[in-house]
């Protein structure tokens, strides 16, 4: 049951690294932190728990349409958290219906029968809350955080959404839609589709191993009945779970559960047994044309119900260190090498990633081969399982500090049925020794008969992998990244508005001109329901150069990018070395401020094409399609009158899943020459996530090259 390593996305997953028991809750926030400044807060180190500490307890009980009620009382809270668990996750989908389970829950939040969306969402701006809604691989969740003395109407739009949306043909149209453009988009990174791809391939057989935003070709055939169906099949109290967490009585709360469910019955259909196929040796390439090829290795392993999960979950961070060390001597070829592992209840997969030159694609395999057998050759020193035992079970209390955080806890080890097992996890984790990791590191995990997936040109892999396994060639009808279908007109148009926009935020030369900068900011964050605000300073320094201050809850934490290298400090004076993704996640901040965007639509080679128009609030704004130099896609929206920017559109990975994103660009003053804007709104599948309001903007004032100077000695990376 113990998580500690990456996800895809693994900055944004440092919460699970936090705690490891629950990488599978962590995994709900992942794509968030994506910004760099929601790293800082997810990855807040923990420190020792307080004497007499103990796993907080539910009280239960089942109400007569068979929902689990679970009620965690703290008298300390004013606020209200509550999450109700369905089994109506991505394993549940009907076969050809890949994508159905999250437009699903997308759609319980807009319009129910007796609430129209706009109704749903007054109800829901009147308590002063956001609902949200989702999909993972096992279930699906409506969660939402509310004032203490409203609780109970929070609890009743909880209900409405789950027990009678009314899914109008119009809304399952435009979720549709949606979800088909993310899906899409993200089909346009190399990166994200070898992770898509491996835990089809390595999986395969598993049902929750499917796509958890859907497959474009299925999405397209998803309509109304297919919606209804799936919610009346899967959306029942029988099998599903309520928590409730904070200032509430359990009694009281048991009554307020009785009375917003009472017309909701029905049972879901017991879960079906995965039903693995065979999964010999064999090399799948999907065919792209690049000069840089994405390659995964992965195996199926015993998921997070087995009894040696954690020592499992502790060999796998062990080797995501060793492989950091190795693998950073190997430059192009491998020098961005990570390990993840991520569990469903029944099977998990164990994986490296790596990219390459595709003429080094069969050195790098060799590498990542001999890698991971090298670090699984022999038990592990009893120092280093000490030091990682020490981390992950001195950070497991920390996970239950906040509402939402306990009942993340809870949701994953009840779903396993091992919540008995929490209150001495944190000691069975300090007893593990070097031979429990070592063979639980080995059992169900055969190195000579991995799945290994390749995107890159395959002309030119197919012969070089074929010494691997049997070799089966990929040729998606999505989009090819790096393409832009667009008229010669489209394209003239988009240079065009780009053009405008840089005249209307200073002039090329001026941003060009800009060779640092700092920023002050206030931050407010939604996150998993709760409300958390903080500060942000921000320093550039051309070329590569950034340092994000974050303080949360008062906690600061200073991250530092210095061209190919990153670390991390703390206000508690640890340091910590970044891996080549963690570089790579600040390396894309350094170039997320208006200056770099807009310098990088300007860049020669990002194609461009004009897309119409959008309404953005009150404003008319000109959308122009863009694929950047890296074949990632992004969408840039100019006020149609001022020519600024006004919003950017990209895809971001949510839980292995792609969604969109979106950046609102608001309040615009002149600094220096530059127009700069003063509010940043950030959000994930049309939910707002973070709102930075700049106080102030400094250019050119000598920032030092010394505030960048590595640290002289930090710890490998290892969370």
């Amino acid at each position: 049951m113990m998580r500690g390593t990456r996800s895809t996305r693994r900055r944004a997953a440092a919460a699970a690294a936090r705690s490891p028991l629950l990488a599978a809750a962590a995994r709900a926030v992942a794509a968030l932190a994506a910004a760099p400044a929601l790293a800082a807060l997810l990855a807040v180190p923990a420190a020792a728990a307080a004497p007499g500490w103990s796993v907080p307890k539910p009280v239960e009980r089942t109400l007569t349409n068979g929902l689990r009620v679970l009620v965690f009382p703290d008298a300390r809270s004013g606020l209200v958290q509550v999450t109700l668990r369905l089994p109506a996750g991505v394993d549940a989908e009907p076969e050809g219906q890949s994508g159905l389970a999250q437009i699903t829950a997308q759609l319980a939040l807009r319009g129910t029968a007796t609430r129209d969306a706009a109704a749903f969402a007054r109800d829901q701006a009147a308590l002063g809350a956001t609902l949200h809604a989702s999909a993972a691989r096992e279930w699906a969740t409506v969660s939402g955080l509310f004032l203490a003395p409203r609780w109970t109407e929070g609890l009743a739009l909880v209900a409405d959404a789950a027990s009678s949306p009314v899914f109008l043909d119009s809304e399952v149209l435009r979720a549709v839609l949606q979800s088909t453009r993310a899906v899409e988009a993200a089909q346009a990174s190399p990166a994200a589709v070898a992770d898509e791809r491996l835990w089809l391939e390595a999986l395969a057989g598993h049902p929750g191993a499917r796509p958890t935003s859907g497959a474009p070709e299925q999405l397209s055939r998803l309509n109304r009945e297919a919606v209804r169906s799936f919610h009346r099949e899967r959306w029942r109290p029988g099998g599903s779970v309520l928590m409730i967490a904070g200032a509430v009585e359990p009694e009281a709360a048991f009554a307020a559960a009785a009375e917003a469910f009472r017309l909701w019955s029905g049972a879901a259909a017991p879960r079906a047994a995965a039903t693995p196929a065979a999964r010999p040796a064999r090399v799948v390439i999907v065919d792209r044309p690049a000069e840089t090829v994405e390659v995964r290795l992965g195996a199926a392993v015993p998921g997070r119900a087995a009894a040696d999960d954690a020592a499992r979950s502790l060999a796998a961070r062990l080797f995501e260190e060793s492989l950091a060390r190795r693998a950073a001597g190997w430059g192009r070829t491998g020098g961005d090498a990570r390990a993840a592992f991520a569990t469903l209840r029944d099977e998990g997969l164990w994986s490296v990633a790596a990219s390459a030159p595709a003429d080094s694609a069969a050195t790098l395999v060799r590498r990542l081969r001999a890698a991971w057998r090298d670090a699984l050759a022999a038990p592990p020193a009893a120092a280093e399982v000490r030091r990682a035992a020490a981390a992950a079970a001195g950070g497991f209390p920390f996970q239950f500090e906040t509402l939402a955080g306990r009942l993340a806890v809870w949701n994953t080890a009840d779903h396993v049925g091992a919540t008995a097992a929490l209150d001495g996890w944190a000691a069975a984790v300090r007893a593990l020794t070097p031979a429990d990791v070592h063979a639980a590191a080995r059992r169900g995990l055969d190195l000579d008969r991995l799945t290994i997936v390749a995107v890159g040109p395959a002309a030119r892999l197919e012969k070089a992998l074929a010494a691997f396994g049997p070799v089966e060639v990929v040729r998606p009808a999505a989009a090819v990244a790096g393409t832009l279908e667009a008229s010669p007109e489209e394209e003239a148009e988009g240079r065009r508005l780009v053009g405008l926009a840089l005249a209307a935020h200073g002039g090329e030369a001026a941003l060009r001109g800009i060779l640092d900068s700092v920023t002050d900011s206030r931050v407010v964050l939604t996150l998993q329901g709760q409300i958390i605000e903080g500060r942000l300073r921000q320093m550039r320094k051309e070329p590569d150069k950034l340092i994000f201050l974050t303080s949360y809850q008062n906690v600061e934490q200073r991250q530092v990018l210095n061209g190919r290298r990153a670390w991390t400090q703390t206000s508690r004076g640890e340091t910590r070395e970044a891996d080549s993704l963690g570089v790579e996640t600040l390396r894309n901040g350094f170039h997320s401020d208006l200056p770099h965007l807009l310098r990088l639509a300007a860049d020669p080679a990002t194609r461009l094409a004009a897309r119409g128009t959008e309404r953005i609030g009150g404003i008319v704004a000109r959308r122009v399609e863009a694929v950047l130099p890296s074949g990632d896609r992004r969408t840039f929206l100019f006020d149609a009158e001022t020519h600024r920017l006004a919003a950017m559109d990209a895809t971001e990975m949510v839980a292995g899943g792609p969604v969109p994103a979106r950046r609102l660009y608001r309040d615009y003053r002149t600094v220096e020459g530059v127009v700069w804007p003063h509010e940043e709104e950030r959000q994930i599948a049309g939910e707002r996530l973070m709102l930075i309001s700049t106080e102030s903007v400094r250019f050119n004032t000598g920032v030092r090259d010394a505030d960048f100077a590595p640290p002289s000695a930090a710890p490998a990376p290892g969370r």
